[in-house]
């Protein structure tokens, strides 16, 4: 370790080489001399203003008298170099040197250094624009006064590298408030990324501690960008979203696409004002299917083919559309919303009669639902209403049901088939309503039918029937046959029994064989193997 008197020498000569703008020399001598880099910053009178709160008064630094001399002559550094001279570098070169040594050596500073050290360090980075050496300093070990240095960098108009020093010193919100007010258009710095920097740190960077940050975030973003916040909403928790003000966030967006997509969120969630945001997204629904009813001509197409397709499984296979949506969520036990404000706009639109059928149908009018889904065309649909509602994808679990007969029920679809106004259709659908409920159908159901229809509609089941009849007249004669033989037979017994043991006679005084009470006028039974005689009673 040099002496006091050797640093004196070194700090002397330091001086007279600064004095001299022999900047390279004054360095060398500083460094050997190790000179308090608080007395230096007073050279720089900006800097030291700056930093002053952490500053002892030039007066307390200890220092020989001829030294502190030189000082007050050089007064103000930057005063006495050249424009080209960049004196600024003496400091920040110092500075660097003299944080090295105190975080590798024991002290060779008074304490109270490192913080005036590291916070001066900070501006000369964002001065000379040296990022990679800024973001170093402030996001590793450092001793950076964050209010000292954020209130300057916003002075100067160093707004990103502000929100590091929050970000870095752990106030996220101080850092995000910049970012926004960036986003906003209030300010600007061309090192910020934009709303890719700020989706990447709030989706990524923040890690475990998003969560009490998203919220906040995702109400900002839905006013500034709406599209962005589809981002955010991604990754929000269904907790989260229940949380959520619904009402000023669908107020905020209007009517968008994030705007759908944040309601089905809130469905999903179970929001508590989910059925409410349900019955206005389903009416969203309505006035986007009421534009394009291309589904229907497809769909006519495939029945022909398959008489059992329904419109909701022809929707669901034709790709996501905003009609096979709204198919999807009425037909969902588990949608809950305001079934007659959408019937309603279901009816407004004029041309949803599948949908219609399947609102009337929750609502428990099952009845105006069939006819709705046969005037439609959804016949294989109206069938599992009517005649299988323990179907698993019958409209009949969408409400409670009342017991209905299967005849009657049959007899019903039967008529709207009949009354179709494609004849060929129409005797395909009640050839097969025939054939498949054929038991709960009387033979005279063909009477309803039209004359000119061929024979070859009903064929199979005036077959069946027939068949049927045929059938239940021969068992008839059967039974008959089998139930008058028994009768002979019975008969023949009797007559037997008579000639084998006679007639029985009893006395006035004849007991009963289990009860021993007089028989009397009482019915009575003769057992020929013990010959007693009992009451029937007894028996």
């Amino acid at each position: 370790m040099q002496s006091d008197e050797a640093e004196y020498c070194l700090q002397m000569a330091g001086m007279v080489c600064l004095k001299n703008m022999q900047l390279d020399d004054a360095q060398l001598y500083f460094q050997r001399g190790r000179m308090d880099p608080r007395a230096l910053l007073y050279l720089y009178p900006s800097h030291a203003e700056y930093v002053g709160p952490l500053l002892v008064p030039f007066a307390h630094i200890a220092m020989a008298p001829p030294l502190r001399q030189l000082f007050y002559e050089i007064g103000n550094v930057e005063s006495l170099a050249s424009p080209d001279l960049q004196t600024v570098d003496l400091l920040e070169q110092y500075l660097e040197f003299c944080r090295t040594q105190m975080l590798n050596t024991n002290e060779p500073y008074a304490p109270d250094a490192v913080p005036v050290i590291d916070t001066a360090l900070a501006r000369v980075y964002a001065d000379s624009m040296r990022h990679a050496k800024f973001s170093a300093l402030v996001q590793g070990p450092n001793s950076v006064v964050g209010d000292i240095a954020c209130a300057y960098l916003e002075s100067a108009h160093r707004y990103y590298d502000c929100s590091l020093v929050y970000m870095a010193q752990g106030d996220v919100r101080a850092g995000l408030d910049v970012w926004r007010r960036m986003l906003e258009g209030k300010v600007s710095d061309e090192r910020f990324g934009g709303m890719a920097e700020y989706l990447e740190y709030i989706l990524g960077d923040l890690g475990d501690d998003a969560g009490q940050w998203l919220t906040d975030e995702y109400y900002w973003l839905v006013r500034h960008d709406v599209e962005a916040s589809r981002h955010i909403l991604a990754c929000l928790s269904d907790d989260k979203v229940a949380e959520l003000d619904a009402d000023r966030v669908v107020g905020d967006m209007q009517a968008t696409g994030a705007q759908r997509e944040f309601i089905e969120r809130l469905i999903a969630a179970n929001h508590t004002r989910a059925p409410h945001f349900t019955t206005i997204l389903l009416t969203a629904y309505v006035a986007d299917a009421a534009q394009c009813t291309d589904a229907e001509s497809g769909f006519q197409g495939a029945q022909a083919r398959d008489l059992g397709l329904t419109f909701r499984s022809y929707v669901a296979s034709a790709g996501p559309s905003s009609r096979a949506r709204l198919v999807e969520m009425l037909g969902a036990q588990r949608t809950v919303f305001d079934a007659p404000t959408v019937l309603a706009c279901i009816e407004d639109a004029g041309n949803l009669g599948v949908e219609r059928a399947m609102v009337l149908a929750r609502l428990g009018r099952r009845d105006e639902a069939v006819e709705a889904l046969v005037e439609a065309g959804d016949y294989a649909e109206a069938e599992m209403l009517l005649l299988r509602p323990m179907a698993r994808e019958s409209l009949a679990k969408l409400a409670k049901q009342g017991a209905s007969d299967q005849a009657t029920d049959v007899a019903r679809l039967l008529h709207l088939f009949v009354s179709v106004a494609d004849d060929d259709m129409a005797a395909r659908l009640v050839s097969r309503l025939l054939d498949t409920y054929s038991e709960h159908i009387d033979i005279s159901a063909i009477e309803e039918l039209p004359e000119h229809w061929v024979l070859g509609a009903v064929e199979p089941f005036v077959r069946h029937k027939l068949r049927d009849l045929a059938q239940s007249e021969r068992a008839s004669s059967l039974e008959r046959s089998v139930a008058n033989a028994h009768q002979h037979n019975v008969k023949m017994q009797c007559a037997g029994d008579l000639i084998s043991h006679g007639p029985v006679v009893l006395g006035v005084a004849q007991t009963c064989g289990v009860c021993r009470k007089l028989l009397g006028s009482s019915a009575f039974v003769y057992e020929p193997q013990t010959k007693q005689v009992k009451h029937i009673s007894c028996a």
